[in-house]
């Protein structure tokens, strides 16, 4: 197979090839040079061997994680792993360099015929793709199948099967994965995949959790089209599947070739490919793409009458299902439509942005030749090309094929230029250019009332002064914009009281052009009983679902859920508790009103008891989550110790979560919650990691729908007393693992600095890593935790950069194979230090800050978070 780039692409394209999709002959056609304006930024070579040797044949169907760092793609090279040869799938880290095979089985056996096309989840665990190899699972398959691999595991599934495994009787093509690889849809014109049996070419979609399929070519009533049906999408969550048919029965009154979008929860369809007044187009359209929570749909089309004025040729176009809005994206910064067909859109988590490819010659200054791949902002108009080198020249070849991070900030795209990277590559190689795109934070949780000091951390390690844009919001849906200098190499701190007002339940988005750290600590006197603070770092994005592996309802605690809803409309809330003593209790009926932020009671929503509990909280709109907790901890000596903690909660679950900070030292009770909110048990493993270098291996079963609870200081937790412990939780399933502490810091025998701090484990090791907030005064105690999992030592540089600019501090340290180590930062900053860090690593570790303090001499407490990876 050649992956061969073929340019007459429009106005649409048909995917419906039994066996291979297109691009079977390589047209290499010169074009002449010519510099684009674009945002400068790092273009780098995917497709290449672990240490960067490109590859030795062609290579197309990339696909990116949501945070860019991993790609998929296929290949015919025989040089990206030693001993793999054919038309074969890969996944490359383009943090590590590493690459490794998709299409093999189990076992790591390759697939013995081609396997092309690719859909990599969120994280990059899970790799959807298509292929003739009859060998990837057992029994074997024949003809064109969709299959599942999981990169942690090496499990391959068989997505285009029925619920009992059942293979499908004909080709099955363009398998396309949910945010958390739960869902697969394709398309197929096997009849046998559900019942009653289908005909025509129809869109299915496949739940690998339960096996279940579903059929998404059909009218509202669950009638299936009466003619094809291809090319699908799918929400971040799996509701929503958009696809292309040329059915007339899917709707009354609409025919042609257009796009709809399915909902798999109420059975409703809608039309995409309409004007806003909802005439249907004129012309086909096809090849459409869904944002996260499935309200926008880009597409291409040959129609001339979704917008005013008429359009001509193929364009690339992006609808809002909610309000029927339909943006040109292949036009220009001033609206003037690309004057070449544009096609092949990919679309950013939240719709802002699309990319695609175009022949236009007239969407950038100066005046691009055709093949190029742009990126089109639909809230500013700005166009950017993506097919450039680092220097903004474009690229001399044919280029196509795009593929978006979820933030908008890289493209990843096929192409045969030669000027993109240097050395030159030669063939065709897959790409990812790096744009200018906004960095985020969100903190859903905020309140500036009796009792409580919030602020604001903003660090800077960069080498320019930046700006960050900070808008409160508040519970009745108004809001106040600020905006805040952080020089270079500094961070800046906000007094939340003192900006956002006195007496506010108010959630914070903060915004810039340039990269920054957001936190947000606060210091409390929870209903003048219990004092103490809690820190957060910000969430990047909002999403669909959050999860909290924590949360306890009994007495002397105060659990909250607070919800921040930064979009247009109003986000409906379900509340799935994982209690350790009845399992999964649903909870629905709750919502927050657009540009708001609402407050849920645990204690309340669980009706009351003692509830040791998980949370998995869903939306239908885009939303942020934390969960605030006030207690009185009584532990296991009835201690009385008040404080408060808050963690942001995670996305997507995990098969593996990292904490530096750890102690069973007296006057500390550290415990372990591992969530499982999936339909089978797991066991989790767990290795304790010691200041001495030795570990301890241990595992723990959690049962389906529900959470466990570890007491480390336990004998049977394996960890021991008196120990200063990191710790790795591993576990094939996916699963949630925070980490409660509670403690009488330096009490010796009598109250000293009482309360308690969480966090949620980190997902994997990093070399860098972030924290805004530090602080080394009178009261305050602050520490750096360091977990090395590595087999070598990891020299450490730790840059202290202080509040206000100035000379950074620059320390180093030497972290032993298999251990932890522990930073005083008041000894190795200095005293009276407000500072941000960056901590620097010459192998993968994992940092967590915790620090303890008597805030004003009058709330004493303590809060803990785990670095930030960019």
């Amino acid at each position: 197979m050649n992956f061969g780039i073929h340019q007459q692409r429009y106005p649409f394209r048909v995917l419906l090839c039994a066996a291979v999709i297109i691009f079977m002959v390589l047209l290499m056609l010169p074009l002449a040079q010519e510099t684009a304006q674009a945002a400068p930024g790092d273009v780098v070579l995917v497709s290449t061997d672990a240490a960067g040797a490109q590859a030795n044949a062609n290579n197309a169907y990339s696909s990116m994680s949501a945070d860019g760092r991993y790609t998929a793609f296929a290949s015919v090279a025989t040089n990206l792993i030693p001993g793999v040869t054919g038309t074969q799938i890969y996944r490359k880290d383009l943090r590590t360099g590493e690459v490794r095979l998709v299409s093999a089985d189990v076992a790591g056996a390759q697939g013995n015929s081609a396997s092309i096309y690719t859909s990599i989840s969120s994280d990059g665990r899970y790799v959807a793709f298509q292929s003739q190899a009859p060998n990837l699972v057992s029994p074997a398959t024949t003809g064109q199948q969709a299959f599942r691999k999981d990169m942690v595991t090496g499990e391959v599934k068989l997505c285009s099967a029925d619920a009992a495994g059942v293979q499908g009787n004909a080709s099955s093509q363009i398998p396309v994965i949910s945010s958390d690889g739960r869902y697969v849809v394709f398309f197929s014109g096997a009849t046998n995949l559900v019942t009653p049996p289908s005909g025509f070419v129809q869109v299915f979609r496949k739940d690998l959790m339960t096996g279940e399929v579903k059929l998404c070519s059909a009218d509202a009533a669950g009638t299936q089209g009466n003619n094809v049906s291809a090319v699908p999408s799918v929400s971040s969550d799996g509701r929503y599947v958009a696809f292309y048919s040329t059915a007339n029965n899917l709707i009354p009154g609409f025919s042609g070739t257009q796009i709809y979008r399915k909902d798999l929860v109420t059975g409703e369809i809608k039309l995409c490919s309409a004007s806003v007044g909802g005439t249907q187009g004129n012309g086909g359209s096809v090849n459409p793409v869904l944002s996260s929570d499935g309200r926008y749909v880009a597409f291409n089309s040959s129609s001339t009458n979704l917008i005013t004025p008429a359009t001509s040729t193929s364009h690339v176009f992006r609808k809002d299902m909610m309000t029927g809005e339909v943006l040109l994206a292949s036009a220009n910064a001033a609206g003037t439509q690309g004057n070449g067909g544009s096609g092949l859109p990919s679309i950013s988590s939240d719709g802002r942005y699309v990319a695609f490819d175009s022949n236009a010659t007239n969407l950038v200054t100066p005046a691009t030749s055709g093949g190029q791949v742009f990126r089109k902002d639909l809230a500013t108009g700005e166009v950017l090309l993506a097919s450039a080198n680092a220097a903004g020249v474009q690229g001399v070849g044919i280029n196509l094929h795009a593929y978006i991070s979820s933030d908008g900030r890289y493209v990843a795209f096929t192409s045969t230029s030669t000027n993109l990277v240097t050395p030159a590559n030669t063939g065709q190689q897959i790409f990812r250019k790096e744009l200018a795109a906004p960095y985020y934070f969100y903190f859903a949780e905020g309140y500036t009332g009796s009792g409580f000091q919030e602020y604001l951390c903003l660090g800077n390690a960069g080498a320019n002064p930046i700006t960050v844009k900070t808008t409160y919001l508040y519970k009745d849906g108004t809001t106040k914009d600020e905006t805040y200098g952080v020089p270079t190499n500094s961070r800046a701190t906000i007094n939340v009281n003192l900006a956002a007002g006195a007496d506010k339940e108010v959630s914070v988005k903060c915004e810039s052009d340039s990269a920054f750290i957001a936190e947000r600590p606060m210091y409390f006197n929870y209903e003048h009983k219990w004092t103490g603070g809690h820190d957060a770092v910000g969430a990047t994005a909002p999403s669909l679902a959050w999860y909290f592996a924590e949360g306890y309802t009994g007495a002397g605690f105060d659990e909250w859920i607070c919800v921040l809803n930064p979009g247009d409309l109003p986000a409906n809330l379900t509340f799935y508790f994982q209690t350790q003593e009845e399992g999964e209790r649903k909870v629905e009926g709750f919502s927050v009103p657009a540009h708001s932020r609402g407050s849920f009671k645990a204690n309340q929503l669980l009706g009351g008891g003692s509830y040791q509990t998980s949370l998995k909280l869903t939306s239908d709109q885009m939303i942020v989550a934390e969960r605030p907790m006030y207690f009185s901890y009584s532990g296991t000596a009835d201690y009385g110790w008040t404080g408060g903690s808050c963690v942001m909660g995670s996305t997507m679950l995990s098969s593996s979560y990292y904490f530096a900070e750890g102690t069973t030292r007296a006057g500390f009770e550290e415990w372990l919650t591992l969530q499982n909110p999936g339909p089978t048990d797991i066991v989790v493993d767990a290795v304790y990691f010691f200041a001495d270098g030795t570990t301890v291996p241990h595992a723990y079963s959690v049962q389906a729908g529900r959470r466990t609870t570890i007491l480390v200081n336990s004998p049977t937790a394996a960890a021991g007393a008196e120990r200063d412990v990191s710790v790795r939780l591993t576990c094939p399933t996916p699963f949630l693992a925070e980490r409660p502490m509670y403690f009488d810091y330096q009490g010796l025998g009598h109250h000293g600095w009482t309360g308690g701090h969480c966090v949620i484990g980190a997902t994997a090791p990093s070399h860098d890593w972030f924290f805004a907030e530090g602080y080394t005064g009178g009261g305050f105690e602050e520490w750096l935790c360091v977990q090395n999992p590595n087999a070598a030592d990891a020299a450490l540089t730790i840059t202290y950069y202080p509040e206000g600019g100035g000379t950074p501090i620059v320390r180093t340290h030497n972290v032993a194979a298999h251990s932890r180590f522990t930073v005083p930062v008041n000894a190795d900053a200095g005293a009276n230090q407000s500072i941000s860090a960056k901590v620097s690593s010459s192998v993968w570790v994992i940092v967590e800050r915790p620090m303890y303090f008597n805030f004003n001499n009058a709330w004493s407490g303590g809060h803990d978070v785990v670095g930030y990876v960019p």
